[in-house]
């Protein structure tokens, strides 16, 4: 049977919102990295605090253009779904970049799935 455990982001520290300050995917913020073997189902969320939109950039476990989408936020919008139940494993690592430093930061959880 499948044990399933709510866990922070691996980039948060105690649960606090993830400050996107890279503008460049060579630089970006690492949101989580999945365990080597058990499930991560990702759910996150972005606000932009900045007074215009700006446009995220999140990295799937690599930087070519099949692992990268981009999602503008609006300012002042609140928070915006950016992974909704996206499974990752193998110790694949999500990172974020955006269009300006100091304006997005993204904030959710993993479901850690273990199979028994």
């Amino acid at each position: 049977m499948d044990t399933f455990q709510k866990s922070i982001l691996g980039g948060s520290t105690n649960g606090l919102p993830i400050a996107i300050n890279a503008t460049t995917s060579g630089s970006a913020n690492t949101i989580h990295t999945a365990g080597s073997t058990d499930i991560h189902e990702l759910w996150v969320s972005a606000f932009n605090y900045s007074n215009i939109d700006q446009t995220l950039y999140v990295l799937i476990g690599g930087s070519s253009a099949s692992q990268i989408f981009s999602q503008v936020i609006p300012a002042g919008r609140g928070l915006v779904p950016i992974l909704s139940g996206v499974t990752v494993t193998g110790s694949l690592v999500i990172k974020a970049y955006a269009s300006l430093t100091a304006s997005i930061s993204v904030v959710g959880f993993a479901n850690v799935i273990v199979t028994v």
